[in-house]
């Protein structure tokens, strides 16, 4: 759980408020074009990956991957931070909980709920 925790962490520092703007200037679709695995989208992107994180986060099942790349990517393009958020789990799940623009009051921004397994456990159906 403190890898994911590092993890979300980093992920949050890179796609956060202070950073978004720097990303925008850059063109999305070249930086994580469509069907860019996580691990290789979060490189491109400057996340750190803790210890042993990239075999966990390639354990994610390709189509929540390209979602949570595509609501990157529409982030990037938006000028939108996004947050991520991870929670355990029996099964993987994405949940894109906000999508809110700017308002006078506050930034807008993007949330991104992760649910999977604890980063050691194993399905109990897995062969």
């Amino acid at each position: 759980m403190p890898n994911v925790q590092a993890l979300t962490q980093s992920a949050n520092t890179a796609l956060g408020a202070g950073n978004i703007g720097n990303l925008h200037q850059q063109n999305a679709h070249t930086l994580i074009p469509t069907g860019t695995r996580l691990v290789a989208g979060m490189a491109a992107l400057g996340i750190t990956l803790p210890p042993g994180a990239a075999a966990f986060v390639a354990t994610i099942p390709p189509s929540m991957q390209e979602a949570i790349r595509a609501v990157v990517a529409n982030a990037i393009e938006r000028n939108l931070p996004v947050t991520f958020a991870w929670q355990p789990g029996y099964d993987f799940g994405v949940n894109i909980a906000a999508d809110a623009q700017d308002t006078e009051a506050t930034r807008g921004g993007i949330t991104v709920l992760i649910t999977t397994r604890y980063p050691n456990d194993s399905h109990p159906l897995a062969v």
